[in-house]
């Protein structure tokens, strides 16, 4: 009878953790699993598959013959971009007419296989979100080329990609974009700001160009933040790029950092071209004070749970103008918004160490109102195969700005989510802005020969 009662407390307890281990293994993901209760196919990735990544037989054509891809883009390689971009369907592979357009068998693999839809809620977050940005980057001939090889290997070795570890998938991807001609090379071009100037829409649409390979990050920060880790670490921060392509970053903060012109003719050279855009200076920095808010209250602000937080535009008017005046009345020009939209002032720091031919100057109004011309004026500069169409473009009413047809995500992202007013600053102080900043614009309008629309009110 005891004997009985023990089988049956036996079985109870089984079952019960039978169902636990069900749960457990239904509700993490492959990779979880396999860190967590696998070491014998760890052991067996490290010393069997690692060493067959490395030595893996790629059977994919090359974007290039891979010469120089750590220097800067010569003079036939622009040459090359005008007369021929990249071969094939490469050209137009970036933008579709139609956004509701099949998702492709390789776009289904990055989601399943790395995570791309969620990286940051995965283990190993950060290469996933690199993994991701790769991906992003990729043109849809060469995810497909990709998905070949990884079902090739997944044959030879009897194994599926997404249970290796996360550092193994980001090596395999990388190693594939080299045995195809893709390089992470240091930037031929870096739009420098200026901040809260519509730098975030150029650079989304600029990446949409076939012959443009943006960075893996929306912003890189090298020359700002980062300067002490080195080139290794900046190149590790560049999108693969083809012998045809230009490599191309996005910081807007490189403009008001004294030290960033020198260090980059020092460690990129003279041949590097900037992209600058520019803005009324006082809706610069009224744009800039609610950016600088929302960053600071954003925490609270997901915790409260409101759509809107409790002020008006002349609560915060009022706050931002103790900080542009100081006690005397007089502008406070050691203010941060002061000094990002004192323009000319960093201009002339850049003009020592590049010719103006380097620059070219855009127009945040222009860039939101027209901006498939403002896209030519960038082809032209950069010396780019014409790509971009008016029809690509559309006004989004409900965003308020531009959008694109394309395959992905059709709108540059907001760095501002809208829950804070915007500053309204009294007359009597946006009169002394103006007469503060007129000498300044119009040593910039000197300087660029170039006029802007919201010129006239300060002049």
């Amino acid at each position: 009878m005891n004997h009985q009662k023990l089988l049956l407390i036996i079985i109870f307890f089984s079952i019960i953790l039978i169902f636990i281990l069900g749960s457990y293994l239904t509700s993490h993901s492959a990779v979880t699993i396999f860190n967590k209760i696998s070491p014998s196919f760890q052991l067996k990735a490290r010393t069997e598959i690692w060493p067959s990544i490395q030595n893996f037989s790629w059977s994919i054509p090359k974007a290039d013959d891979n010469e120089a891809h750590d220097t800067k883009t010569k003079p036939e390689a622009a040459n090359n971009r005008q007369a021929t971009g990249l071969a094939g369907s490469r050209q137009d592979s970036k933008y579709k007419k139609s956004q509701k357009t099949e998702v492709s068998d390789a776009q289904k693999f990055v989601q399943k296989s790395h995570g791309a839809e969620n990286p940051s809620k995965k283990k190993d977050a950060a290469a996933k979100e690199v993994i991701f940005r790769i991906f992003a980057n990729m043109d849809e001939e060469l995810r497909d080329q990709y998905l070949i090889q990884v079902k090739k290997f997944e044959s030879e070795h009897s194994t599926q990609i997404n249970q290796l570890p996360v550092s193994m998938q980001r090596n395999f991807l990388e190693k594939f974009l080299k045995a195809a001609g893709y390089y992470q090379k240091l930037p031929d071009v870096i739009n420098i700001g200026v901040k809260k100037s519509g730098t975030n829409a150029l650079g989304f649409f600029i990446a949409h160009h076939p012959l443009i390979s943006h960075s893996l990050g929306n912003e890189v920060h090298f020359f700002d933040w980062n300067y002490q880790k080195g080139l290794k670490f900046y190149r590790s921060k560049m999108g693969f790029t083809s012998k045809f392509q230009l490599s191309f970053e996005k910081t807007p903060r490189y403009f008001v950092t004294d030290s960033a012109p020198a260090n980059i003719l020092k460690d990129l050279g003279n041949s590097t071209k900037f992209v600058l855009c520019f803005r009324d200076p006082i809706d610069r920095l009224v744009s800039d004070f609610r950016h600088e808010t929302e960053l600071r209250l954003r925490k609270e602000w997901i915790k409260s749970g409101k759509k809107k937080m409790n002020s008006s535009p002349e609560k915060e008017g009022k706050k931002l103008e103790k900080l542009l005046i100081d006690k005397k009345g007089n502008i406070n020009v050691s203010s941060d918004f002061i000094r990002t939209s004192s323009y000319s002032i960093h201009l002339k720091n850049w003009l020592k160490y590049f010719p103006l031919d380097n620059f070219i100057f855009l127009d945040h109004d222009r860039l939101l109102q027209d901006t498939f011309s403002v896209m030519k004026e960038v082809e032209s500069f950069l010396d780019l195969k014409e790509f971009f169409r008016k029809d690509m473009f559309y006004f989004d009413p409900t965003r308020g700005g531009p959008c694109m047809h394309t395959d992905g995500k059709p709108c540059p992202s907001k760095s501002t989510p809208g829950f804070m007013p915007k500053a309204k600053l009294s007359k009597a102080v946006q009169a002394k802005l103006r007469v503060y900043f007129r000498p300044l614009l119009q040593e910039l309008l000197n300087i660029t020969g170039k006029r802007f629309p919201w010129s006239h009110s300060y002049l």
